[in-house]
């Protein structure tokens, strides 16, 4: 409970861990493309975002399956979707949310066929190189952003002092 002595004193902000600010900072800048978008556009840039979510999730669905066959000789009760029904099922949605839910669902049907092949397969090491590529495209992007605002300060402070010197 706040007593009258504490009333006019602003809460101190709590520190947001770096992936909260880095997925705030995403939708940010989400937002003001599409708000750079026209309005008349808008319904033809949301059908080609989940047109492409659609494909990464069916081709990243379709790894699963080709990881599913190469455990079924070990585990033989192992099931999974047909594509068709999951191509079916992802074809249904309709907000970009859903997209995000059946990827972590798909994150984690993942995580348990690892922990399968770490068991029968305990030299191999499987990966996905998209997560890879995305990881470097995210880094790079923060390395390009980082190098263009330091150049941007450099150039003006070069401005400043040299229009100084010249004013002198």
């Amino acid at each position: 409970m706040l007593d009258n002595k504490t009333d006019d004193v602003e809460p101190t902000p709590q520190t947001t861990p770096a992936r909260q600010l880095k997925h705030y900072e995403a939708g940010l800048e989400f937002r003001k493309l599409w708000n750079s978008v026209r309005k008349e556009d808008r319904s033809e840039v949301l059908i080609y975002i989940q047109l492409k979510k659609l494909l990464k999730c069916l081709g990243r669905y379709r790894s699963y399956i080709n990881r599913c066959h190469r455990l079924s000789g070990y585990r033989p009760h192992l099931t999974w979707q047909s594509t068709a029904e999951i191509e079916n099922e992802l074809e249904g949605y309709n907000r970009l949310e859903q997209f995000d839910e059946f990827w972590k669902r798909l994150r984690k049907m993942e995580s348990k066929i690892s922990e399968m092949e770490c068991f029968y397969f305990p030299y191999q090491i499987y990966f996905h190189e998209e997560d890879i590529v995305e990881f470097f495209v995210m880094k790079w992007n923060g390395f390009k952003k980082a190098i263009g605002n330091a150049k941007i300060s450099v150039c003006s402070r070069f401005k400043r002092n040299s229009s100084k010197t010249v004013d002198q």
